[in-house]
């Protein structure tokens, strides 16, 4: 199994960052309710402490941190939610971009109705049924794909049959596959859109992302496995029951986990030779 290989000074070093980046949120509560002190603990902890250097090093997951007093404990409350329909619109829209681009594609989609503020569902159907360019009118502007377009307006329609809405999604006792069961109702809506809102806007927490391909990079790296995919990549599918067993001592956190994946990618941790052999033989 892969580790990060420590000694010495540097070990009592990664402790005492390890100690004082989780006392540093023990008071903070995410949206959905649990302690983010408390869950970077056990992923520090988990499994012989394998995240433990991935979590000394990246830090605090910003996206975990709503803005509330820390010193008010984990009863603190979480200021009201966006709109979640321009939550997932803009999920939407985001869909296979990165950074600048998916920015850009959002600016341009809230100027067609003047703003983010008037992103509603009824203003959506109205432009798309009353205007003669139709769906056109929706993504031609935005410079969206007639499947995202599409998705938007489906997504739009949920919510004006009453089929979704903010007390549905926000729910703080809807289940993970009672969530996952409304949202791909929505045609256009997959797997990773729903993790993306599950994880980021509802902050569920324990969510593993496999459906995304760099969670899954993550996974076979830190893990040293390979899987049933190209070139020995891990499947989403095939795979799906290994994922889930293989991060099981992650549980009920691993939507934090997810997010240490992606970091993961962008870092080089200290190996032994067998250690990075086995990494360029999975990835």
């Amino acid at each position: 199994a892969k580790r990060a290989r420590l000694y010495g000074c540097e070990q009592i070093q990664h402790s005492e960052d390890l100690k004082k980046l989780i006392d540093s949120v023990k008071n903070v509560k995410t949206k959905s309710g649990w302690c983010l002190g408390s869950a970077l603990q056990h992923l520090a902890l988990a499994d012989d402490g394998r995240l433990s250097y991935l979590v000394a090093a990246n830090g605090i997951p910003p996206a975990f941190v709503p803005k509330v007093d820390i010193n008010a404990g984990c009863s603190s409350k979480e200021p009201s939610s966006p709109s979640t329909f321009k939550v997932l619109t803009k999920i939407i829209t985001g869909q296979q971009l990165h950074g600048t681009a998916a920015k850009a594609i959002w600016i341009k989609t809230c100027n067609i109705f003047g703003g983010e503020e008037n992103l509603l569902p009824s203003a959506v159907l109205k432009l798309v049924n009353e205007s003669k360019n139709g769906l056109e009118s929706l993504k031609v502007p935005a410079g969206l794909s007639r499947a995202k377009a599409n998705a938007i307006v489906d997504l739009a329609s949920h919510f004006e049959e009453g089929k979704l809405s903010d007390k549905i999604l926000m729910d703080p006792t809807i289940t993970d596959n009672e969530l996952k069961s409304k949202l791909l109702a929505v045609k256009g809506i997959g797997e990773w859109t729903y993790t993306m809102f599950a994880i980021f806007e509802l902050h569920k927490p324990d969510i593993l992302a496999v459906g995304d391909l760099g969670v899954r990079r993550g996974i076979a790296k830190i893990f040293c496995i390979q899987g049933s995919g190209t070139k020995g990549s891990l499947h989403i599918k095939k795979d799906r029951d290994r994922m889930m067993s293989i991060t099981a001592p992650f549980a009920p956190y691993r939507s934090l986990f997810t997010w240490y994946m992606w970091r993961d990618m962008d870092l080089t941790t200290p190996l032994d030779g067998n250690d990075a052999a086995c990494n360029s033989n999975v990835l």
